[in-house]
């Protein structure tokens, strides 16, 4: 059966559902951006895309008339894009005169010769200079870097206007405006070069990675790339938000504490308010860390993660351990290699690649594993593991209702009964996956949308979904479906 929508959350206007290389032009009515395989103009009245075609390039100059039609210049010649054409057509080029940007070798500074002759150094210190917007007149140039941009203007010494958080950029043709995107999302605001106010900023920027319910139903928590949102489920009205990189969280089971993974820190907080009550960094001497695996016991008193080290550049250090920590207090309480000597050597596959991280409810029994599951005795501290089992027969720690297991790309549903896998359904090309508390529902995300399983893996229903969804979960009773796509925004189904 199908599943009956609800309600939706969010805003979806002027989100780009690819990634995003390269904001072209903005007009008063329409902007336009290079995606990594197409180019799309929206309505800014509308948000919608009103033209897209197929097709990449570095284009070196971009216009949009009142109409949307798109102007580009680039390597290969000039090219338009109509309003409602999906192709683009091949046009005479605007050889009017630009600014020319003239990069160092440090990729953070530079030279912008404007079409009088005269000059100006940009230094856009520690940043990398990704490209320049100019005006159509040539009067004002746009200075992207990763994390900000600078709008010069000729005749003037220094920046006119600075936008920070902005990792992309096009100047309008009168160079009054410019369109922006947040450099880890890819949804599009506007800012007022001549005062610097930002228009259309609200709301979330980019996609959502990671959903939970709070185990009374009440509450949503959401993790993008970049903040963490607690809603009130009934309002969709925010309860409180986490400005920072949450990789991971969890609840307790009476919903009082929410503990969670979040800028290399491991962090409980008071899940009514968000105010924190612990916060602990590990490797705190490591310029960046992420949590690859995150769980907890039901009570959110241990945490069981492992971490990816990221030392400078593109330098990572790969997990080569699990991390039992206490989440009152923070400290580390037991550390299992990944690598087990037993079975692994240096030919084998990464041991951090496991498929199993899991900490049973009360805490005292660590399972980590790929096709052998070991599991660990915490309460004894024992070094070496206490029980071997194949993958085929691992049931998640539970005795009785529905556990996952995955396998590649694949996930598979078992059924446990005793303690026993009885029976098992298998997904192949599976984004996701979740199961109620008790077990006795499973949802598993594919690309073209979300398949509900009840306790005797038959389906209770489906949803549909239009782009691939990036997170899901189910409320405790089972009864409602939350699917996150790769956008800012939500949709909860009726699952019955």
């Amino acid at each position: 059966m199908n599943a009956t929508a609800l309600w939706t959350w969010g805003d979806e206007r002027l989100w780009c559902d690819e990634t995003l290389n390269q904001l072209l032009a903005v007009s008063p009515a329409h902007v336009a951006a290079q995606g990594h395989a197409s180019v799309m103009v929206w309505s800014r009245a509308s948000g919608e895309i009103v033209s897209r075609a197929r097709g990449f390039a570095p284009w070196r100059r971009a216009s949009l008339d009142d109409d949307g039609t798109l102007h580009l210049a680039g390597p290969a010649g000039a090219r338009c894009l109509r309003p409602g054409a999906s192709a683009l057509e091949e046009a005479p080029d605007d050889d009017r005169p630009l600014p020319r940007w003239e990069p160092n070798r440090d990729g953070g500074t530079g030279v912008l010769r404007w079409p009088d002759g005269a000059s100006l150094d940009v230094a856009h210190p520690g940043q990398l200079v990704k490209r320049v917007s100019f005006a159509r007149d040539g009067h004002r140039a746009a200075v992207v870097s990763v994390f900000f941009t600078a709008v010069y203007e000729a005749g003037r010494a220094g920046p006119l206007r600075v936008f920070e958080g902005c990792g992309e950029a096009a100047l309008s043709a009168d160079g009054r405006e410019i369109a922006l995107c947040d450099w880890r999302g890819a949804r599009l605001f506007f800012g007022d070069v001549d005062t610097g106010a930002l228009r259309g900023r609200e709301g979330l920027v980019a996609a959502i990675q990671r959903l939970g319910v709070s185990p009374d139903g009440a509450r949503l928590a959401l993790a993008t790339n970049n903040e963490l949102l607690v809603l009130d489920v009934a309002t969709r009205a925010p309860c409180f938000a986490v400005s920072g990189a949450v990789d991971r969280f969890a609840w307790s089971r009476d919903g009082r504490r929410m503990v969670s993974f979040e800028d290399g820190a491991n962090v409980r907080r008071d899940a009514a308010t968000g105010e924190i009550r612990m916060r602990r960094a590990l490797f705190p001497d490591v310029r960046r860390v992420s949590a690859a695996a995150f769980l907890t016991d039901a009570d959110a008193r241990r945490v069981a993660l492992t971490a990816v080290r990221y030392p400078g550049g593109l330098m990572f250090v790969p997990p080569e351990e699990a991390l039992v920590l206490d989440a009152d207090d923070g400290a580390t309480l037991a550390t299992v290699p990944l690598a087990d000597a037993a079975t692994t050597s240096a030919l084998d596959v990464e041991p951090w690649d496991a498929s199993v991280l899991a900490l049973s409810d009360d805490g005292a029994r660590l399972a980590l594993g790929g096709a052998e599951v070991r599991v660990y005795d915490l309460a004894s501290n024992a070094r070496e593991p206490t029980a071997r089992i194949p993958m085929e027969r691992w049931t998640g720690f539970r005795a009785e209702g529905l556990a996952l297991a995955e396998d590649g790309d694949a996930i598979e549903v078992r059924r446990v009964e005793g303690g026993v896998v009885t029976a098992r359904r298998r997904f192949e090309g599976a984004r996701g996956a979740t199961t109620t508390p008790d077990g006795r529902r499973a949802a598993i995300a594919q690309h073209d949308g979300v398949t509900v399983l009840d306790d005797a893996l038959r389906v209770r229903a489906t949803a549909p979904a239009r782009r691939p969804p990036t997170a899901l979960a189910l409320t405790p009773d089972g009864a409602t479906l939350i699917v996150a796509e790769n956008a800012p925004s939500l949709a909860a189904w009726r699952v019955g």
